[in-house]
């Protein structure tokens, strides 16, 4: 039918908007996206789920489209919202790994992962997770994928006996008490170009903690990669970080409900 070819196209423009450089590609075959109008939720207004949708808001507008950037508590509150929306024309982004709720569709991936920074004072000297052992430690604002994250990793029978001390914060309160030396160490799952994580390394003075063993976890978790953080990479005159340090990183899904795979 002409309502469900319109449908069809606008959940097509959403994914190519946010899934990266298919942008352009679209825009060419599409020069008008004025057939497009979704409701997205992103993430906290301070992070990069939110950010990302802000840029794609900007393409949509100057081709017609419409996209609603919804700020939410993070990928566990998106999927439960995009489970009780029963119409057309809403899309979620999540980080890979979630349970999700029956009758969601993957759209894509994006093409950029995050990082999963372990960040904290005097992080440096933290080489392993036996170095973890009883350390206070924030696992992200209630409700996202980074705290989901948090408790996978420190749930595993592993690491059970590190007895580390979980809690759960926004991202700026869990800056905040690290700093005051209420936590030890904060879980921050985001872009490693990212101005907060920019602005914890080099303004705040905080450090990575890159831990032997990533292969372990990712063999338990098989949604996580490990990788490399290179020396220097935030500011090659002072050396931040001082050292080579391995962390994980995971990839962020666009998905959408079921009354979106019915239209389609």
């Amino acid at each position: 039918s002409r309502t469900g070819s319109k449908w069809i196209m606008a959940a097509a423009a959403a994914g190519l908007l946010l899934v990266g450089g298919l942008v352009f590609y679209f825009v060419d075959f599409f020069p008008s996206l004025s057939h497009l109008n979704v409701r997205l939720y992103s993430g906290a207004t301070t992070g990069d789920y939110y950010a990302g949708a802000a840029r794609s808001v900007q393409i949509a507008q100057s081709h017609q489209g419409k996209i609603e950037n919804v700020s939410t508590s993070g990928s566990i509150d998106n999927l439960k919202r995009l489970e009780q929306e029963h119409v057309h024309g809403r899309f979620a982004l999540v980080q890979n790994g979630m349970p999700w709720p029956p009758g969601l569709q993957l759209v894509g991936h994006l093409p950029t992962q995050e990082a999963v920074f372990l960040l904290g004072r005097g992080a440096d000297r933290l080489r392993s997770f036996s170095d973890l052992r009883g350390l206070r430690i924030g696992g992200g604002p209630v409700g996202s994928g980074t705290a989901y994250l948090s408790e996978s990793i420190f749930g595993m029978p592993s690491m059970k006996s590190l007895g580390v001390k979980l809690s759960f914060h926004p991202s700026d309160e869990q800056l905040r008490l690290i700093k005051e030396g209420k936590l030890d160490l904060g879980v921050f799952v985001i872009s490693e170009k990212s101005e907060f994580i920019k602005r914890a390394l080099l303004v705040e003075g905080l450090q990575i903690a890159g831990l032997r063993g990533l292969e372990s976890v990712t063999m338990n978790l098989a949604h996580l990669q490990a990788r490399t953080m290179h020396q220097g990479l935030y500011d090659p005159v002072r050396n931040i970080p001082p050292v080579d340090k391995p962390v994980l990183s995971v990839n962020t899904l666009l998905v959408t409900n079921q009354e979106a795979r019915r239209s389609e």
